[in-house]
Order: structure tokens, then C-alpha cells, then sequence
């Protein structure tokens, strides 16, 4: 059985509220002011990717439907003994197929109840506490959509710097290790340099469009002074400007990148289907100004839905709530903060998203 909604309270800042984790869409935007509790919420999906949804020091009531292959677990064919009475699968866990479940784990980790509608068994009253202490051991189990799902998290506070040569091909989440990606794709004869020098040259430009004519990917390695001497830097070609380091470039230039890293060359780099992938981008706003900032969040919107990947985005910008709030493909979880604990819920009207950009600043055109 797979749970379907989660909602929790007991890690920090959400102590007392109940907060909901729903369905995950392609794309999921966590929105809210700053220090309320939108890096927690990562924190909370990276463990439902690492580890079992239940933690301890929090408290979760989750929802989900009762599949055929949990229940035959539970209630297995061919038995009749002890207090369920009837035959366990005949007469019971056939007929909870699909049944939709709710139940209560507390903050050590254990399934304490279990409710739903048509759990009472025709055997009488000790039966049915049988039945749901099967449903409960099936419910202890039970897996989250992320389980097992690889997480890849980009920082708010990241950068792409000149580095040493290495054989390591890890992206860290403050952008370590990209120049050195590009620098063994680009020249190691293992690697598909096409990966670089075409799928994410093509990505970067449709990304940007009229804002940069990116025609080139190349990397140097810096020999003229000591102080850089042995250093691999990546160099971007335009038609009017040649080849130009990154580090004479803006940092929104370098969150593309790093994003495109992510989404392109992790999932080769890792031999992992792109819809294994969950993926924690925070803040992309900095420094793009808004018309780039809507290309890239269509770049993700049509890659998430191609691909089967799911994407979180923490952000304090009207701009993707504007952009996101009517897509079919995208949910918005507003986390607020009264003062003394945090909650986090989706939200779904219209009014309701206008009462969260409300919050937020208002981003002028460029």
C-alpha cells in the first residue's frame, strides 16, 4: 500500500499545527516568506525518499488505498483459524480492495489506529478488531511515493567556480563539482561530450533565447598565473562576444546551468531513469529577471511532465505563483508561520492564491 496524503506535525518549526504533504504533481511550488519553513519542508521530502515515511519525533496521519497484494498479505487464502472467523480472504480482505484508509502513527514510529468506511466485519465486534489490527501491521509498511526515489538538491546559495582536475562526477547542491563534470564529458573518449556540447548547449538556449546566443561549451585549464595554475574553467561561446569565462558571468547564468546539470547529466551520469528523480531546486529567482525566469519554469514544467520526474521548487516570488497557479501539472504548498510553530497546506482556489502573492514581493519587468 502506497500512501497517498501525509500530514505531520512534531519537527521543527512544525510543532503544533498539522501540516499536509498531498499527492506530489510534476511540479510543486513551496511558497511563503522567509524563515517560515520552506527548507524543512525539503528536509521532510528527502527522507520520504531515503527512509521510511515514519520518523521518530514525528507524529503522521497518512491516507492511502488498500491494494490486492497488501490484503492477500494480510489475509491469506486458504485460512480460517483464530479470531477473524470466515475465510480470511473470502470474507475479508477481498472485499477492502480499494478502500480508502486513514490511519494514526505516532512520534515513535508506530501505526496506533486505522479507520475507514465498511471496516466492520460480519463476524461481530472481536472480528473487526482483528481486521484492523491486520490493516494496521499492512499500514506499518506502507510506502510513500518517494520511497526509494532519488533526491538532488540545488541551494538558494550555490555557484559554478574554476576547479582542480578530478575523477569525481558528483554535483554537490552548492554547484561543486559542475566545472569538473563538464570537464571530463567534454574531454574524457568514456563520455558523450554531445550530452555537454549539444542537449545542454540546446536546453541552455531555448532557456534563454533572446537574452544570449550561446553557441559553444569549452573548458581551459588556467597556466598563465601561479596562483590559478592547474584551475579548469568553463567557457561559453557567443557570436558577438567569442569565448567568455563563467566567471565573468552572472550568477543567474550559472543557476541555469547547474540546473540543466541536474536534469541532463546527473540521470546519465548515475545510469538511473529520469523519472527516478526528485528534485529540490531553491530560490531559481535570484538574479533572473522575470521573462528568463518564466522560460526556465517552462523548461521544467515540460520536463517533468516528458519525463516523469518530480520537482520541488521553494521560492518567494509572485512570479511563480503567476506562472504556476492555473497549470493542471503543478500544486502549490504555502508554508506559514504564526509566531510560534509553522504549518504547511496546499493551496487550491483562486482567491486563496491571491491571498499568498499578497505575501510575497512584486517583481517589476526588465
Amino acid at each position: 500500500m502506497r500512501i497517498s496524503s501525509l500530514k505531520f506535525k512534531g519537527m521543527r518549526p512544525f510543532i503544533n499545527e498539522w501540516s499536509t504533504i498531498a499527492i506530489a504533481k510534476p511540479i510543486n511550488i513551496i511558497v511563503g516568506k522567509n524563515n517560515t519553513g520552506k527548507s524543512q519542508i525539503i528536509g521532510m521530502i528527502k527522507s520520504l525518499c531515503a527512509k521510511s515515511p515514519y520518523q521518530e519525533g514525528i507524529e503522521c496521519i497518512c491516507t492511502g488505498r488498500l491494494d490486492e497484494l497488501s490484503l492477500r498479505r494480510g489475509f491469506p487464502a486458504n485460512t480460517s483459524r483464530g479470531r477473524l472467523g470466515g475465510n480470511h480472504w473470502d470474507n475479508h480482505g477481498n472485499s477492502l480492495i480499494d478502500t480508502e484508509v486513514v490511519w494514526h502513527v505516532n512520534s515513535s514510529g508506530q501505526v496506533v489506529s486505522i479507520e475507514a468506511t465498511g471496516l466492520d466485519s460480519p463476524y461481530g465486534e472481536d472480528s473487526t478488531l482483528a481486521r484492523k489490527e491486520v490493516l494496521m501491521d499492512i499500514a506499518s509498511s506502507a510506502s510513500h511515493p518517494f520511497s526509494g526515489k532519488r533526491f538532488k538538491l540545488l541551494l538558494a546559495d550555490r555557484d559554478i567556480k574554476a576547479e582542480k582536475e578530478s575523477s569525481d562526477l558528483g554535483l554537490q547542491p552548492d554547484g561543486s563539482g559542475a566545472t569538473n563534470i563538464i570537464r571530463r564529458y567534454i574531454l574524457s573518449s568514456s563520455l558523450p561530450r554531445d550530452l555537454i556540447q549539444d542537449k545542454l548547449l540546446t536546453a541552455l538556449a531555448k532557456i534563454f533565447a533572446k537574452d544570449g546566443s550561446f553557441n559553444e561549451i569549452q573548458i581551459k585549464n588556467h597556466d598563465d598565473t601561479e596562483s590559478d595554475k592547474g584551475l579548469w574553467e568553463i567557457f561559453l561561446g557567443e557570436n558577438t562576444k567569442g569565448l567568455v569565462p563563467l566567471s565573468r558571468s552572472g550568477s543567474g547564468l550559472k543557476t541555469v546551468i547547474l540546473v540543466l546539470l541536474n536534469l541532463l547529466v546527473t540521470p546519465f551520469t548515475e545510469k538511473s531513469e529520469k523519472s527516478e528523480y526528485v528534485y529540490a531546486f531553491e530560490e531559481l529567482e535570484n538574479n533572473l529577471h522575470p521573462s528568463l525566469l518564466r522560460r526556465l519554469f517552462a523548461y521544467l514544467q515540460d520536463y517533468a511532465v516528458r519525463e516523469g520526474a518530480t520537482i520541488f521548487l521553494t521560492t518567494h516570488s509572485s512570479v511563480a505563483l503567476d506562472f504556476f497557479g492555473v497549470s493542471q501539472s503543478a500544486q502549490i504548498l504555502h508554508v506559514s508561520h504564526d509566531g510560534i510553530s509553522a504549518t504547511a497546506r496546499p493551496v487550491s482556489a483562486h482567491f486563496e492564491h491571491l491571498g499568498v502573492i499578497s505575501e510575497l514581493p512584486r517583481v517589476q519587468e526588465r
